[in-house]
């Protein structure tokens, strides 16, 4: 039944959104690394066919904005294809949300920063106020993408502050959570060799601290 039913989506999809939009795709598009790992982790997270992914990919929506169309639709409880036709239309993630009636409590993300940088320190500050008032937070498309993927990403198993501080260095939510779940080589032995000094000047703080105590013996 249930793939049924996902079959039925891509189809509806693919004729709600036309085939004009299908046919702008070139076939045998390579993708990134980067790329093909954010495309299985929207199949992954939010429990969809990769059939499914690479039909709202072929529309032209934005990768930083698939995460939110998934999202949306699984809030609302409707296809995909209902949130990225409205979304083609024109209208703002925060229209959409109303129309289906999806509070903007549902972006909040737990943060342990005491100062949270942009691009997220605005939408924070509307998150500070009383958990009544969630509801009626006004934030842009742009809020919506930043609060989605952060959300993306710790669902993939990140830190929400790893991503915070990355994004806020301006680097692409793609490259960002690749990184993070693919460390370079030279960066992890970095870490490797920061923690061998770490535990190196424990060794050599114990060892000074006997050598001080059997001083003080004699």
């Amino acid at each position: 039944m249930k793939k049924a039913v996902f079959a039925f989506a891509v189809a509806a999809l693919a004729l709600a959104l036309g085939r004009g939009a299908l046919a702008d795709v070139s076939v045998g598009v390579h993708f990134s690394s980067q790329q093909q790992d954010f495309y299985l982790g929207l199949s992954q997270v939010f429990g969809v066919p990769q059939a499914n992914v690479e039909v709202v990919q072929r529309t032209g929506l934005p990768d930083d904005e698939m995460p939110v169309a998934f999202f949306l639709a699984r809030q609302a409880r409707v296809a995909p294809a209902v949130v990225v036709d409205l979304r083609r239309q024109g209208m703002s993630w925060m229209a959409i949300c109303r129309r289906f009636r999806v509070s903007p409590a549902v972006f909040y993300v737990p943060l342990r920063l005491r100062v949270i940088p942009a691009p997220y320190g605005r939408v924070y500050a509307f998150y500070r106020k009383p958990r009544k008032a969630w509801g009626r937070i006004a934030l842009t498309d742009a809020d919506v993408v930043n609060m989605v993927n952060l959300r993306f990403a710790v669902d993939r198993g990140l830190k929400a502050e790893d991503i915070v501080t990355a994004r806020s260095r301006g680097g692409h939510f793609a490259d960002i959570v690749y990184e993070g779940r693919h460390p370079h080589p030279v960066a992890r032995e970095r870490r490797g060799e920061r923690r061998h000094e770490r535990g190196q000047d424990r060794r050599d703080d114990r060892r000074d601290w006997h050598q001080e105590g059997n001083g003080r013996g004699h």
